[in-house]
């Protein structure tokens, strides 16, 4: 059994049993919903902090996939440092504003959607998983 380890700006599981990743730059993404993507991809990392986030990304082998799960007001800065990794497939943006996030994210075809409704996010990233598989 894997436990969890928290620190100040890192909350993650200690064991990685797949080859897929979830890593949220969003740490405002509430427990239920954390635990219904685990349901989906048991392995979830959370961020505060833009250059830890980086280095772990970076840390990944390129072998793994990596899902990444962003808040808008981090995304547009944060995004184009990784997008090019290989390990990154698929990116979700966490917004309000649905509207003024899908015109700097249809440069890439890593960013999947512009999430408005937290609940949408494990429903995307189940059928991204699923399609993967």
């Amino acid at each position: 059994m894997s436990t969890t380890v928290r620190t100040n700006n890192t909350i993650e599981e200690n064991e990685n049993l797949e080859s897929f990743y979830i890593i949220c730059f969003d740490d405002s993404i509430k427990n239920e919903i954390r635990q219904e993507l685990r349901s989906i991809i048991n392995y979830l990392l959370v961020f505060q902090d833009e250059q830890q986030c980086l280095q772990y990304i970076d840390s990944v082998s390129k072998y793994d996939q990596v899902i990444l799960i962003a808040k808008r007001k981090l995304s547009q800065h944060f995004i184009p440092q990784i997008v090019h990794l290989q390990q990154i497939i698929s990116i979700y943006i966490h917004s309000n504003d649905k509207n003024a996030n899908e015109q700097w994210t249809k440069s890439s075809n890593k960013v999947k959607e512009v999430i408005v409704q937290r609940n949408e996010l494990a429903q995307c990233i189940r059928k991204d998983y699923n399609r993967r598989q």
